[in-house]
């Protein structure tokens, strides 16, 4: 899938409400790290964009986000 198709499916699932909240999204994105090969030549790369990606998850929470303030899990 192109990263156009990526983003074009993730804009959907956030307009139909079924994207998942921040607290999970952080769980996820901690989960796709955990399984990355380490001896891949970009992991060290993709680590770096997936905490990028889950920072930015972080602050669009917002302080409304009962969670945000207690710091991720």
């Amino acid at each position: 899938m192109n990263q156009a198709m990526i983003i074009r499916r993730m804009v959907e699932l956030a307009q139909a409400g079924g994207g998942p909240s921040a607290d999970e999204a952080m769980v996820s994105l901690a989960a796709v790290i955990d399984h990355l090969d380490m001896n891949s030549d970009t992991y060290e790369a993709d680590v770096v964009e997936l905490i990028g990606v889950g920072s930015a998850v972080w602050a669009l929470s917002g302080p409304g986000d009962e969670q945000a303030g207690a710091g991720p899990r």
